[in-house]
């Protein structure tokens, strides 16, 4: 059942950095039921409901891979291990890889979701329509149709959005389509042992480990169902989508990556910035304190 729906197990977004402090301390493996006895928060309602949906969220994550396990125990959470973000990002991914999300109702909504949302230039920073109350709703109606998504399944989209670094809460309180933070966390995957790749081997590279993104298999997937709809046109050729043109840019500004053009490269990308405006970029660079 979809995580983006409140009811179903995996949908506890709010649980998960508690189990996480709990692993970080624990002294020894721990069973599900040990860490739910010893750890349960004493203000937890203590009706059916609630407990069942600790124990379910929690069975949910672990039968993912999202804490490290041996002979059905919980490890304790060793010392420089990735980010909580980082883990739950790439095990979601991996939860899909095999079957794609052109249907499935677990992990593959949220991705179905953000992938749509992303590929929508007038979401992004600087865009003309940010992601204020409802709109997500609306704009899912319209370019996922079979898709199910309510005021609900909306605000899970926002917090796991969020969460993940694919969204990002600005002052007004409406939210932008920003890839940044995602992206960030896979760049020494997306590099591998090489410094600096051509910007095309580079967007290949970030569609396989991040296959959400431009050209990967859940964009592609999603794109079939919104190029059904006369008024929207996914990016061809050389361009690249507002979304991750803005994020690669945040991450030369932070001065994570270079971004370099080469005289008269014919296998230069554009990126397609705020403003209309357009830069070329046919070389990226990974910094060597970025990592």
């Amino acid at each position: 059942m979809s995580i983006i729906n409140n009811a179903n197990p995996g949908s506890g977004l709010i649980l998960l950095p508690l189990i996480e402090r709990v692993l970080q301390s624990a002294q020894e493996p721990l069973s599900q039921d040990t860490l739910l006895a010893r750890y349960r928060p004493d203000n937890l309602p203590t009706n059916d409901n609630a407990w069942g949906k600790l124990k379910e969220n929690l069975s949910f994550w672990c039968n993912l891979g999202l804490w490290p396990m041996l002979d059905g125990k919980m490890l304790p959470l060793e010392a420089g291990v990735r980010p909580l973000a980082h883990r739950l990002l790439a095990c979601t991914i991996d939860a899909c890889r095999e079957n794609g999300v052109a249907s499935g109702n677990e992990c593959e909504p949220l991705w179905r979701v953000l992938s749509c949302l992303l590929s929508l230039q007038q979401h992004s920073l600087g865009g003309l329509e940010p992601l204020s109350p409802t709109i997500i709703t609306n704009k899912v109606h319209k370019w996922l149709p079979g898709e199910t998504i309510n005021t609900n399944t909306e605000k899970l989209v926002r917090e796991f959005g969020r969460f993940l670094g694919f969204l990002e809460l600005m002052p007004d309180g409406n939210y932008v389509t920003d890839p940044t933070r995602a992206i960030q966390y896979f760049l020494p995957e997306i590099f591998d042992d090489t410094r600096t790749l051509p910007a095309k081997i580079f967007m290949a590279n970030m569609a396989e480990v991040m296959p959400m993104m431009d050209g990967g298999q859940f964009r592609n997937s999603v794109h079939d169902v919104m190029q059904q709809e006369k008024d929207w046109v996914a990016p061809e050729g050389d361009n690249i989508c507002t979304s991750t043109s803005v994020a690669l840019q945040r991450l030369e500004i932070s001065k994570r990556i270079i971004l370099a053009i080469g005289s008269d490269d014919k296998d230069a990308l554009s990126l397609h910035l705020p403003g209309g405006k357009i830069r070329r970029v046919s070389q990226i660079t990974l910094r060597e304190d970025a990592e």
